[in-house]
């Protein structure tokens, strides 16, 4: 998954995904280099964000994001898929928030993933695009380079400008040995930047960041001592005046939130929850990559009926279920209802024609008309009942409607309704009939790859017997094995420095948590 709109990959800047992706800018039509990866890889070691060293340790470069649209998905595996991105954000969120309550929206979730508003975590499907796994583009990443003679920088903005000027030859008097720094500037806000001497401070007058791009004797040039085992012992130097400075870098972005909301009054904030950390690019904290996985369906009613228009059929779906009494009008009464009335005779006519329609439309495999279809026949017949037209049936468990009534209490993953829905569809699409083209085997009732007893009824009956006893104890009704099980995994973005909403960060003594992503 995607959210990168209008970037050019050669000027990005260094910061989240929006701002370094693979989308172009007309009228140039280039797209950064691409590498093919199994799926597996490009959804995680490969996805968009991650640095990594290029085949034959010729570089370290940034994976980024290509407009690549995933086709091959149903739509309701694009729909569970928004389900569970949603969840996986809310739960980031309010894990974030019950830690820092005071915690800026802006510095809890990224742009894509919030109500710009509220704060609250929003997902819309119009601001990410569905990539397929197949391939990734790189840039080279970062664009900070050292001399192994003399340890002088040079820094460049983007591909672009070192491609108009590239390293030069020659440094300081002898023959140049350029290479990449292997040590990256990492904030848990989820912004990285090379590791450049020049630091930022907070503007009062425009209430953003500047950086400083010189030494105080007017000097540009910096070299950098590394020497040292630990990078709290590495020192960039100034080649104009030889004055020292250690690695120390604040996050432009949120030093300037956490300056204004000190200065409005709020609370004081503490530098270690502005300055970046140098992180080696081959640390896992330069990127942990958010992912998530579920169990495909094809029966859309795992979507469908979780949504408040689909209360009623919701309710009796789960009477269907549990084999709970539900007292529905039939068919037959609704129409006589309805056609009795002079004013609303012919609806039930147009009530027929949305669900013909719905029927070729799944016929011919356009599920989405199909969708569109049985939600028009669905609002007609709300309407009938809404209007006391037609008497809505009643279900023959207040538990039940309890538990519908309090679904918003229940964390979506653990929602027992929810769980009751997809379950039935488990057991008709990856069980029954699964076990009838032999993808699925009853231990009690094995096939040949699972035990050579099938064909000798003695053997048979006593593994039965001894199987038998061992499920019931420990209270399994019926144990089922299912091979090829379709599992849906997906990415949708990172964290910096830590995979969790809170990172504890100690220094000199002082701790503070910080959110991380």
């Amino acid at each position: 998954m995607a959210d990168d709109k209008g970037k050019d990959w050669r000027t990005a800047s260094t910061r989240r995904p929006a701002a370094f992706g693979a989308a172009r800018s007309e009228p140039d039509p280039l797209e950064p280099p691409t590498m093919s990866r199994s799926r597996v890889q490009i959804a995680g070691s490969y996805a968009p964000g991650v640095l990594m060293t290029w085949e034959g340790g010729k570089g370290i470069c940034r994976s980024a994001p290509l407009a690549n649209e995933a086709k091959d998905l149903k739509p309701t595996t694009i729909a569970l898929i928004f389900e569970n991105l949603r969840d996986s954000v809310t739960n980031w969120r309010d894990r974030a928030i019950k830690a820092l309550p005071d915690a800026l929206p802006e510095l809890v979730l990224d742009t894509p993933f919030r109500d710009s508003k509220t704060g609250e975590a929003r997902v819309e499907r119009t601001h990410f695009q569905m990539t397929s796994p197949d391939k990734v583009g790189y840039v080279p990443y970062p664009l900070l380079y050292r001399c192994g003679i003399c340890g002088s920088t040079r820094e460049f903005g983007s591909v672009g400008d070192q491609a108009r000027q590239p390293l030069p030859r020659k440094c300081n008097g002898h023959e140049a040995r350029w290479t990449q720094i292997d040590v990256v500037y990492v904030h848990w806000s989820g912004d990285i930047e090379p590791l450049s001497p020049f630091n930022y401070n907070f503007d009062p007058q425009t209430g953003g960041t500047r950086q400083i791009r010189m030494c105080t004797c007017g000097s540009a040039s910096f070299r950098l001592r590394n020497d040292a085992p630990v990078f709290s012992e590495w020192r960039y130097v100034c080649e104009g005046c030889g004055e020292t400075r250690p690695l120390k870098k604040a996050n432009p972005e949120v030093l300037s939130r956490l300056q204004i909301q000190q200065n409005d009054g709020g609370r004081t904030f503490q530098w270690i929850e502005v300055n970046m950390l140098p992180v080696s690019y081959r640390a896992n904290s330069t990127c942990s990559v958010q992912r998530t996985s579920f169990i495909v369906f094809e029966d859309s009613a795992v979507v469908e009926l979780m949504t408040p228009t689909r209360r009623d059929a919701l309710v009796t779906r789960l009477a269907q279920i549990h084999d709970i009494p539900f007292s529905e009008p039939s068919d037959d009464e609704i129409r006589d209802r309805v056609e009795a009335d002079p004013a609303r005779a012919g609806e039930w006519r147009e009530y027929e024609t949305y669900l013909d329609m719905a029927r070729k439309a799944e016929e011919g495999g356009r599920a989405a008309a199909a969708r569109r279809h049985r939600d028009n026949a669905h609002d007609q017949r709300e309407a009938w009942f809404a209007d006391g037209v037609v008497e809505r049936g009643r279900l023959g468990s207040p538990a039940v409607l309890q538990a519908i009534a309090i679904r918003e209490d229940w964390t979506r993953r653990y929602d027992p309704i929810r769980l009751t829905i997809q379950h039935d569809a488990f057991l008709r699409e990856h069980i029954e009939k699964a076990m009838k083209v032999n993808v699925a085997v009853d231990v009690m009732n094995p096939d040949i790859t699972l035990t050579d007893v099938v064909n000798d009824p003695a053997r048979k009956a006593k593994y039965q017997d001894t199987v038998g006893p061992l499920l019931r104890h420990i209270g399994v009704e019926r144990l089922v094995l299912v091979r090829g099980l379709p599992i849906c995994e997906f990415s949708f973005g990172y964290t910096r420095v830590s995979a969790t909403p809170i990172y504890k960060r100690e220094h000199n003594g002082t701790a503070s948590k910080c959110r991380s992503g």
